[in-house]
C-alpha cells in the first residue's frame, strides 16, 4: 500500500487465485510495520479491515499453498475507506503461472 496520507477505517478486498490455498486459514488480528489489521480468510480471498494505516508504503503479508499446475489470474484488489466512501484505490490482478 503507498498511500499519500493517513487512512481512516479501511477495507481492503483482494480475490485469490484458484489453486491458491491459504497456509493459514483462521482469521485474526494481525501486526505491521506502523499498523494493525484484521484479516478475514474467505473463500474467494482475503479481507482486511483497519482502523488506520499510516501514510507512506505499507505491507500487509501472508502465505498460500499452490494446490495444482496451470495458470491462473489473481483478481485485483480494491481499497475503500468506510466512513469517506470517495477514497478508494484498485490495484492489478496478476497472471500465475505454476509449473
Amino acid at each position: 500500500l503507498d498511500a499519500p496520507k493517513q487512512l481512516k477505517y479501511v477495507f481492503i478486498d483482494e480475490k485469490r487465485a484458484a489453486s491458491s490455498e491459504p497456509a493459514a486459514a483462521s482469521s485474526g488480528y494481525e501486526y505491521s510495520e506502523g499498523f494493525s489489521y484484521y484479516k478475514s480468510v474467505r473463500d474467494a480471498g482475503y479481507q482486511f479491515f483497519a482502523e488506520e494505516i499510516p501514510s507512506g508504503i505499507s505491507t500487509i503479508e501472508y502465505e498460500t499453498v499452490i494446490s495444482s499446475e496451470g495458470i491462473f489470474s489473481n483478481g485485483p484488489v480494491a481499497l475503500q475507506c468506510m466512513y469517506q466512501p470517495q477514497i478508494r484505490a484498485y490495484g492489478n490482478g496478476i497472471v500465475l503461472q505454476v509449473k
